[in-house]
C-alpha cells in the first residue's frame, strides 16, 4: 500500500519516537485523511521489529471498527479479530464498559499498541 507523503513522515516520526522508549504518540488529522492506514503501517513495522505483540483499536461505531479491522488485516496479512492467532482487534468505545479487570491486566503484562 503506497503511503501519502504526510503518512510516511508520520510513520517515521512515530517509529523514531518509540525507538527512544517513549510510550505515547498522537497523530491528529482530519476525518478520512488516512490515519488508519498510517497506524496500520506503524503497527506492522513495530510487530516486524518485535517491539509489540498485539494491537487494540477503539472507535466510535461498529462501521468504523470494521473498517479499521479490514485495513489492519490487509496491511498485516493476518487476522485482526481478537481470536487466538490474530495480531489485534478493533472495538467500539461502548465495548470498553464490558471489559473485565483481567482484560486490562493484559495491557500491563504484554506489549500492546493501542
Amino acid at each position: 500500500m503506497k503511503l501519502r507523503h504526510w503518512q510516511s513522515e508520520c510513520v517515521e516520526a512515530a517509529l523514531n519516537h518509540y525507538r527512544d522508549i517513549n510510550k505515547h504518540f498522537l497523530c491528529l488529522a482530519t476525518p478520512g485523511s488516512g490515519k488508519t492506514v498510517m497506524a496500520a503501517e506503524v503497527a506492522a513495522r513495530l510487530i516486524a521489529q518485535n517491539k509489540i505483540d498485539f494491537v487494540l483499536c477503539f472507535s466510535p461505531s461498529i462501521t468504523v471498527s470494521q473498517s479499521i479491522s479490514d485495513t489492519f488485516s490487509k496491511r498485516m496479512g493476518a487476522r485482526f479479530d481478537g481470536i487466538i492467532g490474530a495480531l489485534g482487534c478493533s472495538y467500539t468505545y461502548q465495548s470498553i464498559l464490558f471489559f473485565n479487570k483481567e482484560f486490562w491486566q493484559l495491557l500491563e503484562k504484554n506489549r500492546v499498541m493501542v
